[in-house]
């Protein structure tokens, strides 16, 4: 960081310009504009173009963007606000505001949400996701869930329109299950 102030009577630490944070212990790496970070509690709040990423053990990056993260070292939640960004592997997602819980495996997409890979875009009023293992499972829409499948094939292509959708899948792509 170009500039650190600590508050010791708050145990508040504040970075400004070109702060980049390392949690080594949940391989969690934090860049942003400017970041506090509340030592009693481990919350990491960053602003000014924030990215994280974080690394698993099989050398995988999940890279999340938005205007503002808020992240927890300790129940290892990250959220993000307005114009997220998700990225991992092949699959990107787009929300207004988005929850992930690396403990519990699950995700939270809401306002215009968006998931594609190079084949597949879902959308729906909101897009909850599971993991187990680090790895995705599934894609729950609970409301106005649209799939647009592009496929392999020319042949395959199509679109799904449904109230509510489950996607359940093997690997971190949309393919219908």
């Amino acid at each position: 960081a170009d500039e650190v102030t600590y508050m010791r009577d708050s145990v508040l630490v504040q970075a400004r310009g070109h702060v980049q944070g390392w949690d080594e212990e949940n391989k969690v790496e934090l860049d942003a504009a400017a970041v506090d970070f509340f030592r009693r509690t481990r919350i990491a709040v960053a602003t000014g173009n924030p990215e994280m990423r974080s690394r698993e053990e099989d050398g995988r990056t999940t890279v999340l963007r938005a205007q503002r993260l808020h992240v927890n070292s300790v129940t290892r939640v990250a959220e993000a606000t307005d114009s997220v960004r998700v990225m991992r592997d092949t699959l990107s997602g787009r929300a207004d505001y988005a929850r992930f819980d690396d403990i519990a495996g699950t995700g939270l997409l809401l306002g215009s949400p968006r998931v594609w890979d190079e084949e597949t875009v879902v959308a729906g009023d909101t897009i909850e996701t599971r993991m187990v293992a680090h790895r995705l499972r599934r894609v729950i829409v609970p409301g106005h869930a649209l799939m647009d499948y592009a496929g392999l094939h020319a042949t395959t292509a199509g679109e799904a329109s449904r109230r509510a959708a489950l996607w359940v899948f093997g690997r971190a792509s949309l393919r219908e299950g």
